[in-house]
């Protein structure tokens, strides 16, 4: 069987749309599969196969997939993260699978919620870029070898006058939409 005879339209228009499509549901593919990863972590479904850990059934996994174990331990602390604080999974872009990892990582440092909701949020608004986030991550993750903890760190000179002062107004209205959520209870 020839594989140009597989159903493939003859429009170049058509072939492009085509693409596109399958490209948005592999971009939103890793989700549902970081979702997946939770699923069987919090209900210890690994115990059902011949795995004697997470970490074990992961890896066996990732050969099956032909993916680095790595791709699906950022897949899992991604949505673990988004499922911890709450955030709405509509709300995500899926294309910041970079940034959102980077957020993760800070998140796993801090245990912020606010701070990380506002990140994404900035993200996505493109208030900052994956770069910001990554600076931000190291710096958070890494505290400097002077004994400054990261809190003591100016957040000024991390990420830069403009978006710093654009992260205090996302806090902010992060702030009264919890408010207002608190409001109608």
């Amino acid at each position: 069987m020839k594989l140009e005879t597989i159903n493939t339209p003859f429009s170049l228009s058509d072939i492009e749309v085509e693409i596109t499509q399958m490209s948005e549901m592999l971009r939103q593919g890793w989700f549902a599969v970081g979702t997946k990863l939770l699923a069987v972590e919090k209900h210890e479904l690994y115990k059902q196969g011949q795995q004697r850990s997470y970490t074990a059934w992961l890896n066996s996994l990732s050969q099956t997939l032909d993916l680095k174990p790595s791709t699906l331990w950022k897949y899992l602390k991604i949505v673990r993260m988004v499922d911890e604080i709450n955030f709405p999974t509509d709300k995500i872009n899926l294309k910041n699978v970079t940034g959102l990892e980077q957020i993760a990582r800070i998140y796993d440092a801090n245990h912020n919620a606010i701070e990380a909701c506002t990140l994404i949020h900035q993200l996505d608004e493109k208030l900052i870029n994956v770069a910001d986030v990554t600076k931000l991550a190291k710096v958070i993750s890494n505290p400097p070898p002077d004994g400054k903890s990261p809190t003591e760190i100016d957040p000024i000179k991390s990420i830069g006058f403009k978006k710093f002062f654009g992260a205090i107004s996302s806090i902010l209205l992060v702030v009264v939409v919890i408010f207002n959520i608190l409001d109608m209870t």
